[in-house]
């Protein structure tokens, strides 16, 4: 959708902000004013779904679907009147959910039966949170990380990633969400043969079409911060699997995105190699502030994890939240796990 740039009022009443119209440039008194950038994606002839995203604030956006607007010269604007309950503050709003996950089915259909693999799934990822889930296979781990990616559609229920409806979007704004607000880690490695690690790194930015020094910059720092500098003129076949993995790592972060997704990042290496992944994904938690969404079967990986969700059956049966030292909470891991396997 094409993009404004607008002022709106902001009328403070405690916890509960409204967005008014008309716009007004500034005022010296009374509540604080915003800029607001306003973005329309077109759904019908009248019929928009809105996005109001705070330009002092990025990370604050509120969804509000379905909204008549009526022509204004070039523009749309609200009705005069119109008043938008927009929730949380600017400031609260940053400290939410970057994903939110409600309510969700999903089920396959083989002929006549059908094979119902998430129900009812709900669960949150707060900002720069390390999240892991665990479970027996067949349990719905990887189908709701495909889910969460919008590889595959879901039956029914929501979401949300950074306070955006998934659901509802188009391929072109999905191709955009993949390739602007997720990264992804999968299990064995997706690098590109004919490219070296430090080109392999750059296809995000590539694709965007992004100028070549600060990409270059940045597989620098990426580089740097994961300790494969010495292997950036390297190809795939020529470093262990260990090094592919935080080459991948590194390539999920290059476009900042809202949220990174590991489908089993360590299963195809040893404990040694595993740990250097794990530790690489610690340190873009502690010094980018990434926020890492991760399925495994490992209580190893999993116990670097601020929270664990436990699936079985396609359901979020427990969570357990990391407290005292990783061993202890691996050993809690583990505990937690057979009583699992045990009720199956």
């Amino acid at each position: 959708g094409n993009v404004w740039e607008f002022f709106f009022v902001i009328a403070n009443c405690n916890f509960q902000h409204s967005v008014t119209a008309p716009f007004l440039p500034f005022s010296n008194s009374g509540p604080p004013r915003p800029r607001f950038r306003f973005q329309a994606a077109r759904q019908s002839r009248i019929q928009y779904n809105i996005f109001l995203i705070s330009r002092e604030s990025p990370n604050f956006t509120k969804y509000l679907p379905n909204i008549t607007l009526p022509p204004v010269g070039n523009r749309r604007l609200f009705p005069y009147n119109r008043s938008i309950n927009t929730g949380h503050s600017p400031e609260e709003r940053e400290e939410s959910n970057m994903l939110h996950v409600n309510h969700l089915y999903k089920s396959y259909h083989t002929g006549s039966a059908t094979y119902e693999v998430l129900k009812d799934v709900n669960l949150t990822v707060e900002k720069g949170e390390f999240v892991a889930v665990m479970g027996p296979s067949g349990s719905g781990k990887t189908t709701l990380l495909n889910c969460i990616s919008c590889f595959i559609p879901h039956d029914s229920g929501e979401i949300l990633l950074n306070g955006t409806p998934l659901e509802n979007l188009d391929e072109t704004r999905l191709a955009q969400v993949r390739s602007k607000k997720l990264g992804f880690v999968f299990q064995d490695f997706c690098l590109l043969d004919g490219l070296t690690v430090f080109e392999n790194i750059c296809i995000p930015k590539i694709i965007l079409h992004s100028p070549y020094k600060p990409m270059e910059a940045k597989a620098q720092n990426l580089m740097e911060l994961f300790d494969i500098t010495d292997i950036a003129d390297k190809y795939p076949a020529e470093i262990s699997g260990g090094q592919k993995q935080r080459t991948a790592v590194a390539r999920a972060l290059m476009n900042h995105p809202d949220l990174i997704l590991a489908d089993e990042p360590t299963g195809n290496l040893d404990s040694r190699s595993g740990a250097a992944v794990i530790g690489a994904f610690r340190e873009a938690k502690e010094k980018l502030d990434a926020t890492i969404f991760m399925v495994t079967h490992d209580s190893f990986s999993a116990s670097h994890c601020d929270r664990v969700l436990l699936m079985r059956d396609g359901q979020v049966q427990k969570e357990l939240k990391r407290q005292g030292s990783r061993r202890e909470f691996m050993d809690i891991l583990l505990d937690e796990l057979k009583q699992l396997n045990e009720r199956m």
